[in-house]
């Protein structure tokens, strides 16, 4: 058993695949409350979060999920709570 970057546990099977892994989904319209709250811009973000300037506009146009890691450093760059910008 393995732990990834945000210390969850995750079982491998022999071949290597993941199981029982965690699912976070970033809530958009969460993520842009507080991004406006913060009074950030999609770039200031992107900078503060230490994420690729690209990687805000695919999140927000659905053309990339975003992975545990990547909605720890969002949080962490807004100082919330990572259960702030997550939906149940």
């Amino acid at each position: 058993m393995t732990c990834d970057e945000m210390g969850n546990k995750i079982e491998s099977d022999e071949t290597g695949k993941s199981r029982g892994e965690v699912m976070l989904k970033l809530d958009i319209q969460k993520l842009r409350l507080e991004q406006a709250r913060a009074c950030l811009t999609d770039t200031e973000l992107a900078t503060k979060a230490e994420l690729g300037v690209g990687t805000l506009p695919k999140i927000f146009n659905k053309k990339r999920v975003a992975t545990p890691k990547t909605i720890g450093k969002l949080a962490k760059a807004l100082d919330i709570d990572v259960t702030e910008i997550i939906s149940e």
